[in-house]
């Protein structure tokens, strides 16, 4: 299994400056697929086992990094599911979990950053 370090020291401090359906603006590049944003990388085009399903094994890397929180928006029309079996993981391991809608999920992530909280965000782009 590969190893991470849990972390790194840089910070990238990446904001999501807009989002609309399918498209959303990090930093100064535009995004059309759902992606995680750590505090020292990101991971664009992020896609799970099922399109609207979000379980343990699509998080895994944000699981190794073991955040205080993790943000997730669930897409405009709140359609990305998360199993109980990732709620309880998160739980287990002390990860506060915010879920909303992607348009609502974005300031919540962003507040968090400006105040330099440990937050990853998960952000599905569609519905």
């Amino acid at each position: 299994m590969k190893t991470m370090s849990k972390r790194k020291k840089s910070k990238t401090h990446l904001l999501v400056k807009g989002y609309a359906f399918g498209h959303a603006l990090v930093g100064q590049h535009g995004f059309y697929a759902d992606f995680i944003i750590f505090p020292d990388h990101m991971q664009p085009e992020w896609w799970r086992k099922q399109l609207h399903v979000l379980d343990v094994d699509d998080l895994k890397e944000v699981l190794e990094y073991q955040p205080k929180i993790l943000v997730v928006g669930r897409g405009c029309a709140d359609c990305l599911k998360l199993t109980d079996d990732l709620k309880n993981r998160l739980q287990d391991q002390g990860i506060r979990l915010i879920e909303d809608e992607t348009s609502s999920a974005i300031p919540i992530f962003n507040t968090m950053i400006e105040r330099n909280q440990d937050v990853v965000g998960a952000f599905h782009l569609g519905c």
